[in-house]
Formats: structure tokens, C-alpha cells, sequence
């Protein structure tokens, strides 16, 4: 079926559910406490020592390869909290807070503190051994890594579903980076989400590139319990852009011996993580809200890079992984302009909304989302 609703859908989030503050604070208790938040690859951290650091929920994180596992800290001073590395990414075997020099080891325990005498517990209270940073659960699907801020909930396998084994497969070793996007949506979480969730805009705002929504008799539709996919044959479009993506995406399949599909896939993770697939590339986005009004576009691209392929092959695809990686930048920036102007409007509405039979996903993530706002917090 291509799409499953027979008519047109209500829009089950108000528009104060993009800007209240109470419902951030809801969203973050019941929705991201306990799930899986991917904050970046094994590319962006590949040798021991080397470390990026994220914020997540108002927390700093430090993430570092510490030979070879990745392992996730709080970024945070145990002693007087100071942040312990500003910069995004570096190395660093041991980290040293740059206000007391405090020294932590690979377990996130101090090593080293100056004048340690002045911190030894007292003789009759409870010596909870040496001060440490809070650490997190860490797990990868394929190269992309993921942390968890609560030490309760499901395995990253099991709140991936059946999507975990396709995921790591295409971020796993037969491909390689191509594009690395760290963005500010400038709106709340939920309206980049939804943004992805229906191509009914493409006409209009990505007309310089791709065009319009591929039609019902072109689309598919598979709307899950924890997630919806749409799928259609990639044809050749009016649009430029577009025709020369299908075009030279088909030859390069071809001339290195692969058989293309010409099929496009996008799937949407509950809550926060998007995928699109092709066959020469892999596209994950997460949008990671930071505040009611406003989000942090975390984009990582990969593109084929079979390990058994001669190194011209890898590089013809490396050359193609960048010109895709541009096209990406373009339609990235396109959605991003029209984001501050819904914000402003949903901020002004005065009606409900709706939604049409061909955004029926942004319908299942909404029914999903009030489910999950109005359970308990201690449901599972």
C-alpha cells in the first residue's frame, strides 16, 4: 500500500508543543532519559587518545578512544566543575582540568591532584575512594557511536529494532566518510524531525534541486511502532541536480562492477534519528533539542567504499562521495532557511493544523510522541 490513511489527518501536536517549556521538560523526562543519543563516528575519534566532546540534555560529554574503546565521561570538573575541554575535538592521553590540574585516568578517576593531603577524607566519615567523573554507556552500530545518559533502559540493539542490522551494515567497514554537518536548526527538535518526514515541500522549497514529492503511485509507506520508512524508485527528474544525481549514480555502479537498485530509503528512528539511503550513499541526521525553541543538527554522510576494491575504484567513489556531500550541503541549507519562520509561526498560530494523507509519518511520530508523554515515567 502506498499510503495508509484514506483521508486527510489531524495534527495531534499543538502548536505550543513546539515552544512550552513544560513540554520540553516533559519531552526530556519521558522521551530522551533513557534513549540512545548518537553523538558521532569512530572516524571523528580513530586513534587512542583522541576525544570529542558533545552536550547532551544540558550535559557535557567527553568522549575519547582509549585504545580503541570508546568510553563517555562527563566533561566536568569533580572538583570545582570546570569544564575540562572546550574545543570540539583534540587528543589527550591523561585530561587535566586547566583550573586546579586536576589529572583523571582512563576510568575517569583522579590521578593526580595537587597538595592531595587537602582532600583525604575525614578520619570519621565514609571514604568513598578517589573522585571520579560520571561515565555513560556507550554503544556503536556499525561506526556510528551512541551514548546513553541513564543507567537503566534497553541495549542499543534493542532500541534500534530491526533496523540495527541495516545500519550498521551500511556505516560499517564498506563505507566511508563523506560529509561531517554540525548545524543550528534554529527551531525546536520536532520541527527539523518533521520536516524530514514528508517530501509534499519539495516543490516548493527544493525546486532548484530535486523537485517535488514522487506521488503516491511512486511512494511507499511502512509505519512501525517505533519507527516509519518511505521508499520509492529513484527515476530521472525535471530538476538538473536531480538528473545528474541518478545519472552518474547509475554509471558509477556500473563501471565498478556493482548492480544498482535505484531505490531511496528513509527511515525515521524514534524519536530524534533520521537515515537515507541509496546505493552509493548512507546519510544519518539527528536533531538534538537544546532548548524549546531551539535544536542542534548533528549530520554525518557515507559513501560505498568496498574493502575488496582496487584503490582507484575507492577513489572514483571518493570523488563522488564529495560532489554528494555538496548537493547534501545545498538541500540541508534549503530546509534550514524556511526553519526560523516556522518556528515564528508556530509561535503566533491560532489554529490546530492538519496534515494530508501523504504525511501520514509525521501523523505516527506524533500519535507515538503523546503516547509516550502521557505514560507513566516509570513505564518502560
Amino acid at each position: 500500500m502506498a499510503y495508509h490513511a484514506r483521508g486527510r489527518l489531524p495534527h495531534l501536536s499543538p502548536p505550543s508543543a513546539y515552544y512550552d517549556p513544560g513540554q520540553y521538560a516533559l519531552e526530556q523526562a519521558r522521551v530522551f532519559a533513557t534513549a540512545w543519543r548518537f553523538v558521532g563516528t569512530l572516524d571523528e575519534i580513530p586513534a587512542h587518545g583522541d576525544f570529542l566532546t558533545r552536550t547532551i540534555a544540558g550535559l557535557p560529554l567527553i568522549l575519547r578512544n582509549l585504545k580503541g574503546e570508546v568510553r563517555a565521561f562527563s566533561n566536568v570538573c569533580a572538583h570545582r566543575h570546570c569544564l575540562l575541554r572546550r574545543n570540539r575535538y583534540g587528543k589527550a592521553e591523561l585530561l587535566t582540568c586547566p583550573y586546579h590540574g586536576w589529572v583523571y585516568d582512563w576510568a575517569g578517576k583522579v590521578k593526580r591532584a595537587r597538595e592531595p593531603q587537602l582532600f583525604q577524607p575525614p578520619p570519621d566519615g565514609p571514604n568513598d575512594g578517589r573522585p571520579a567523573l560520571a561515565r555513560y554507556r556507550t554503544a556503536l552500530c556499525g561506526r556510528l557511536i551512541f551514548v546513553r545518559l541513564s543507567q537503566d533502559g534497553s541495549s542499543l540493539q534493542e532500541f534500534m529494532g530491526e533496523l540495527y542490522d541495516l545500519i550498521a551494515e551500511r556505516f560499517g567497514d564498506d563505507w566511508r566518510p563523506s560529509l561531517r554537518l554540525d548545524v543550528d536548526y534554529r527551531a525546536n527538535w520536532k520541527v527539523a524531525v518533521e520536516n524530514a518526514l514528508e517530501s509534499y515541500h519539495g516543490a516548493e522549497l527544493h525546486r532548484r534541486t530535486f523537485g517535488g514529492d514522487p506521488g503516491e503511485a511512486r511512494s511507499e509507506h511502512r509505519l512501525e511502532p517505533g519507527w516509519t520508512q518511505f521508499s520509492t524508485k529513484i527515476e530521472i527528474r525535471q530538476r538538473l541536480a536531480g538528473r545528474i544525481y541518478c545519472e552518474v549514480e547509475d554509471s558509477l555502479l556500473r563501471f565498478v562492477g556493482e548492480t544498482p537498485t535505484a531505490t531511496y530509503r528513509h527511515f525515521h528512528l524514534f524519536p530524534n534519528l533520521t537515515f537515507s539511503l541509496t546505493d552509493t550513499v548512507s546519510y544519518v541526521q539527528c536533531m538534538e533539542p537544546v532548548s524549546p525553541t531551539g535544536s542542534d543538527g548533528l549530520i554525518r554522510q557515507f559513501t560505498l567504499s568496498r574493502r575488496r576494491w582496487s584503490p582507484w575504484r575507492r577513489g572514483l567513489l571518493a570523488l563522488w562521495g564529495a560532489a554528494s556531500a555538496r548537493l547534501t550541503r545545498r538541500i540541508v541549507g534549503e530546509d534550514m532557511a524556511i526553519y526560523p519562520d516556522l518556528q515564528r509561526g508556530l509561535e503566533g498560530s491560532q489554529q490546530a493544523g492538519l496534515l494530508g494523507r501523504n504525511e501520514e509519518r509525521i501523523h505516527a511520530f506524533q500519535a507515538w510522541l503523546r503516547e509516550r508523554l502521557a505514560a507513566s515515567p516509570t513505564d518502560p
